[in-house]
């Protein structure tokens, strides 16, 4: 320990600068060289020396903690062709929401190419229904979204340039929108005829014919557009058709649940739930921001008060993509600080002499100015519940001949939110721009809190207990916070600021222009000099 170390890469000195140098020990980042200055993580300030030129790097003062694996990443600039002729190229315009597939191909004059899609302003990646091939050139949806409609466009750059394509906007048909249906044959047509399933198609408020009925125009397609369109052509000599089944999908919608609001302990509670979809709906039940079935029905025996509480049935249409959910309130909730609740006992047989109640296994004594035992303490009565008092609670009563005690009690407190935490991942002093951030934050509620995200102290629009920052802006960088809300005590809290700083992003280089990656391995043990270390350059 307390020698000095220097990791030699295998680059010759070079007069031109590098775009950028990256060490790191681990995950974890030494020092980021580039145009915008040196950054240096706060750890090893006053210990490190970096060789620009060559991009080796000194340690000194090697202690314990400096164990590890260190690598350094190095780009190097090169010559290269401007980008130019940016131009997309499409398969198929005129798409069917969930039916139709589509292939969108960029081509470009340039050297060293790296493509990026934008749909509008956001970046396509690669999913189960949206494919990226030959480097990015190409892009394939299976099945298309309304959401898919664009305008597309090929952002293509190197080194020396960047380009954008012309947009590219396609068209998807789903209800609620206009649809034409082209009927077309070869040969000379004298006639055409509409139909649908076998009776002749007129004109409505929301169908109409255009180019000699060559074409039928929905204005705005609805569920009672679907069935047999067929089209039929003819002339003197021979006829034609051809027929198109439509089926419009919709829904869930009227989401509705039929049951009780109240049921007694040690009853069965039964709940159905049912929607207008097609296809049909599927349903899940969520109790209390917990899943507790996947069907239409949920049953269910109410052994205690914890059985209390908000159920919620949630049905999503797979093929609309769409869900819809309605929630059945029971009256018995109790809400921590606000509410009150009553407890009463009672035994068959003679002579009751005393009733005794049990938090858990610790008496309840009416010590406090919000707990009360009356009716010779057969009814205890607590004014202000807290989390504590959940239970369960038993009523245990005697008398000179026997004793006995009830089944257990326990109520369903909801209290908090409390104690807001914020956690970023990966935790570094700064990002550069372009990385990915994930924020997640947790607090002590029940039911489960609901979150919103601020910046700065201003409302952002991402809601849930984890925010992802794709490809973190510059414009990004501050204090970020988290605010917990419980929609059953109505209460808020909100967390620590942390704060995020993004850096100026390094210009892109392809795979061919990248110098070399260097590994090396570090091991320091205490009263011995530093171990030994190999340096390799990829081509």
């Amino acid at each position: 320990m307390g020698d000095d170390v220097i990791f030699n890469t295998s680059l010759a000195p070079t007069q031109t600068p590098f775009i950028s140098i990256i060490w790191k020990i681990g995950t974890n980042n030494i020092i980021t060289s580039h145009s915008g200055g040196n950054f240096t993580d706060p750890e090893y300030e006053g210990r490190i020396t970096l060789f620009i030129s060559t991009g080796s790097l000194e340690l000194r003062n090697v202690a314990l903690n400096d164990t590890g694996v260190y690598s350094v990443n190095i780009r190097q600039a090169g010559p290269q062709m401007p980008v130019s002729k940016v131009t997309v190229s499409v398969s198929n315009t005129d798409l069917v929401e969930f039916n139709s597939s589509v292939t969108l191909s960029c081509s470009a004059s340039g050297s060293s190419l790296s493509f990026l899609w934008l749909n509008d302003s956001t970046e396509v990646t690669a999913s189960d229904r949206v494919n990226l091939t030959d480097g990015g050139e190409t892009l394939t949806i299976t099945t298309v979204w309304r959401y898919d409609q664009g305008p597309f466009k090929c952002n293509v750059s190197n080194l020396v340039s960047s380009n954008i394509s012309d947009p590219v906007k396609l068209s998807i048909n789903l209800e609620g929108i206009s649809l034409n249906l082209t009927c077309d044959a070869s040969g000379s047509i004298v006639t055409r005829e509409w139909t649908k399933n076998g009776l002749p198609l007129n004109p409505s408020a929301n169908i109409f014919f255009s180019n000699e009925k060559q074409v039928l125009s929905f204005r705005a397609l609805n569920r009672k557009d679907s069935g047999r369109y067929t089209c039929k052509t003819s002339n003197p000599i021979s006829s034609q058709e051809a027929t198109y089944f439509m089926v419009v999908t919709y829904g869930p919608e009227n989401v509705k649940i039929s049951g009780p609001t109240e049921v007694q302990v040690k009853t069965t509670l039964k709940l159905s739930c049912l929607a207008e979809s097609l296809p049909a709906a599927s349903y899940i039940w969520i109790k209390n921001g917990t899943t507790v079935a996947s069907s239409f029905e949920y049953i269910n025996n109410m052994t205690g008060f914890s059985d209390s509480g908000e159920y919620t049935c949630e049905a999503t249409n797979d093929i609309t993509m769409t869900t819809s959910e309605v929630t059945h309130i029971s009256s018995s909730d109790l809400v921590e600080f606000n509410s009150s609740v009553t407890l009463s006992c009672s035994a068959d047989g003679a002579s009751l002499t005393t009733f005794l109640w049990l938090n858990g296994s610790t008496e309840v004594t009416a010590t406090s100015d919000r707990v009360h035992l009356t009716d010779g303490g057969a009814t205890l009565t607590i004014t202000t519940v807290g989390r504590y008092d959940q239970g369960p609670f038993t009523c245990k009563v005697s008398n000179l001949v026997s004793s006995s005690i009830s089944d257990p009690v326990q109520l369903s407190i909801n209290y908090g939110p409390d104690g807001a935490i914020l956690s970023i991942s990966p935790l570094l002093d700064y990002y550069e721009e372009g990385s990915d951030v994930s924020l997640s934050c947790s607090a002590d509620s029940r039911p489960a809190a609901q979150f919103k995200w601020l910046l700065n102290g201003t409302l952002l629009s991402f809601t849930g207990a984890q925010m992802e920052l794709k490809t973190i802006q510059t414009s990004q960088s501050g204090n970020y916070s988290c605010q917990a809300f419980n929609n059953k005590t109505l209460r808020y809290t909100t967390s620590q600021p942390a704060s995020i700083s993004v850096l100026a992003a390094q210009e892109s280089l392809s795979a061919g222009a990248i110098a070399g990656i260097t590994v090396a391995l570090l091991v320091v043990v205490a009263g011995a000099a530093a171990g030994g270390f190999h340096v390799y350059k990829h081509q």
